[in-house]
């Protein structure tokens, strides 16, 4: 891709190739018959460095195993993506109808089958996941900073050294609100209580909703990668702002400009809570 191009700041017309591009391909394989023309593996590197050549040879040739994972869904078809609901139209505006349903959250609801799905990965080696812990019943607090863990064993039965990735994803089995089936919440095995949450739009607070909670070990966003699963409850109802309140004395001591003091009566919110999605 050329800067001409390529953009960030506008719309694509399509998802084809820059011009001269199809027909560049064509030129070489007239030149060499022996070019590949149906492969079943393709390799994609993204944007790995001035070593990326030396990585992709190391993991090719299996001298190192790969351990990645992808960021993102790639559907089967442009038709398969939410944006296409506006582009089929022929309209100027996009609309971003899937509302919560961003990224694998969208093909999960719709029971849409990507071509890969998001944490879809391959590896030269085979891992067991067992022994899946977490409380039966959990109750959290308000304000205060509370969390919970969920412990599984990994073991590697292949016959090459690697790493796994494990992803914790919670599904609410008892939702009252619209949300995903389930969500990734953390590669770690700690948790905290934004995990059992979402934002109530009604309430203007995180709602933690009390009821029966499922948490699920997975390789990957595929419902097939899905290997261990265990149901929790959680104790009662929990709203909370996601902000702390903190007087102007503890933002700006009155000893650091001399000569100034702030009032005692205004308070400075801050927020201390952000949140991020992925696939």
């Amino acid at each position: 891709m050329y800067r001409s191009y390529e953009s960030e700041a506008a719309d694509r017309k399509d998802l084809e190739l820059p011009p001269g591009v199809n027909e560049l391909i064509e030129k070489v394989m007239e030149a060499n018959p022996r070019t590949a023309k149906d492969m079943p593996t393709l390799v994609h590197a993204w944007f790995g460095s001035q070593e990326t050549g030396s990585s992709i040879a190391d993991i090719l040739f299996g001298r190192h195993n790969p351990t990645g994972r992808l960021s993102v869904t790639f559907p089967r078809r442009l038709e398969d993506t939410p944006a296409f609901i506006s582009y089929s139209k022929g309209v100027r505006e996009m609309y971003y109808s899937e509302g919560v349903f961003v990224g694998y959250r969208y093909y999960k609801k719709l029971q849409n089958n990507p071509l890969f799905y998001f944490s879809y990965g391959l590896s030269y080696t085979t891992f067991k996941y067992s022994n899946l812990r977490v409380l039966e019943r959990i109750e959290l607090g308000g304000q205060g900073e509370q969390s919970f863990e969920v412990s599984v064993d990994v073991a590697n039965t292949g016959n090459r050294d690697s790493h796994e990735i494990v992803k914790v994803y919670i599904s609410d089995v008892e939702y009252t609100a619209l949300q995903p089936h389930k969500e990734l919440k953390g590669f770690a095995e700690v948790l905290d209580k934004y995990t059992l949450s979402y934002w109530d739009k009604e309430a203007e607070k995180w709602h933690a909703e009390r009821g029966s909670l499922k948490v699920i070990i997975s390789r990957s966003a595929d419902p097939r990668d899905e290997v261990l699963e265990r149901e929790f409850e959680l104790e009662k109802d929990i709203y909370w702002t996601g902000v702390a309140e903190f007087t102007t004395a503890d933002i700006v001591p009155d000893n650091k400009y001399p000569g100034y003091h702030l009032a005692d009566n205004i308070s400075v919110y801050f927020g201390v809570h952000s949140t991020y999605s992925c696939g």
